[in-house]
């Protein structure tokens, strides 16, 4: 039988990071689906350890942040959500290893979600030790657009994509536009597989339709260059007096006029940082649109979320989009400011209901895990 160690390392590196970013949020949705189609060990990595277990120990104790042992207390200068999750981790599992599990890994597979792999050397031992590799690359924007990034965090994506590349023996991607463009820069190799994978429908609390009276438009994603917020920011003042903008997400870099116009509070702006999976899914319930307009992305996780509960989108023509979504949602030139005061506007005067939005039917997680599996089967 196959087995499967899944790396949960990303998203228990950003336990302290308040709201999760999408990639987050696929990380653990595809871990718990495999989980219950069968056996699978989730893998940790974190402070030079390598921590597996199976899904039923390892996810309650990435879940509780209450445990303070020795070793987390002699390292004072570490984050203190991260030193209490380690000791969590060394509660349930021990002190853990220096690197993934050693010896033959014949029929083993590793699989790597998050844009985080272990060093090359530890996936160069174990493709030796026969073990195999499967990645699934979201976009490869900190390399296609290194301006929208942080120097340290695209260093580290341009190493892991180089491993992903070298080791991998299946490649995911989640749109065409993006495997072409993987294929483009990487190249192919005749053991190596790239393969679409579907993304499935997050799990939100569910809320009934119901707009508010007061039309109110939605931004969701992390606050960055990327994401275009400052397009919207800066034609609100248009619209203050007759609708609200609701942005919800974290903070993010390279955005310190963007911060100081949030901090001035302009009219009718409301902005989210910390929101739960509650908080966003009734924001979507009573939201009037949502607003997309990111200069690049490798899915927009945001545009799925929103039409599985008929919430109707306002998105960047972006080649990813169209592909996923067809005609679907209505689309503006990206960078062009008004062709969006027109699209805001034209939707405010319809005063465009999703009452006339039919929910859209998205494939499962557990659909999602299936398909992996199947694909795994095949290499």
């Amino acid at each position: 039988m196959t087995g499967i160690i899944f790396d949960l390392s990303r998203s228990f590196s950003r336990l302290d990071r308040g709201t999760p970013t999408g990639i987050d949020r696929v990380e653990w949705s595809l871990f718990t689906a495999l989980s219950k189609l069968g056996p699978v060990e989730g893998l940790i990595r974190s402070g030079g350890r390598h921590w597996t277990g199976p899904a039923d120990s390892i996810s309650p104790a990435v879940g509780q942040h209450n445990i303070t042992d020795l070793t987390a207390r002699l390292q004072p200068w570490r984050d203190i959500t991260r030193r209490r999750a380690e000791s969590s981790i060394r509660t349930a599992l021990g002190r853990g290893s220096r690197s993934l599990p050693r010896g033959t890994q014949q029929g083993k597979w590793l699989i790597c979600v998050g844009h985080s792999l272990p060093p090359h050397h530890i996936v160069a031992r174990w493709k030796r030790d026969g073990g195999r590799l499967a990645v699934l690359v979201h976009d490869l924007i900190p390399l296609d657009h290194p301006e929208w990034s942080r120097p340290a965090p695209a260093k580290r994506f341009a190493k892991t994509m180089q491993v992903t590349a070298a080791h991998a023996d299946l490649i995911l991607h989640l749109t065409q536009v993006g495997q072409d463009r993987w294929i483009s820069r990487y190249g192919t190799r005749p053991d190596q597989t790239n393969a679409l994978f579907p993304m499935g429908a997050t799990e939100l609390p569910s809320f009934p339709r119901q707009p508010s009276k007061r039309p109110n438009m939605l931004m969701i994603g992390t606050i960055e260059p990327r994401k275009g917020h400052k397009t919207i920011l800066d034609i609100w003042d248009d619209f203050a007096h007759r609708a609200d903008l609701t942005i919800i997400g974290t903070r993010g870099w390279n955005s310190r006029t963007l911060f100081e116009h949030l901090n001035s509070q302009p009219a009718a702006v409301h902005e989210i940082n910390n929101a739960s999976d509650a908080d966003i899914a009734q924001r979507i319930a009573t939201a009037h649109s949502l607003l997309f307009p990111s200069k690049a992305e490798g899915y927009g996780l945001p545009v799925m979320e929103a039409r599985v509960r008929g919430l109707p989108v306002i998105a960047s023509n972006l080649s990813e989009l169209r592909e996923l979504h067809g005609d679907s949602i209505e689309y503006v030139m990206t960078h062009d400011i008004t062709d969006w005061r027109l699209a805001i506007s034209k939707a405010l005067n319809e005063h465009r209901s999703t009452s006339e939005q039919e929910p859209v039917l998205w494939d499962s997680w557990t659909h999602s895990a299936k398909v992996l599996k199947a694909q795994i089967a095949l290499q």
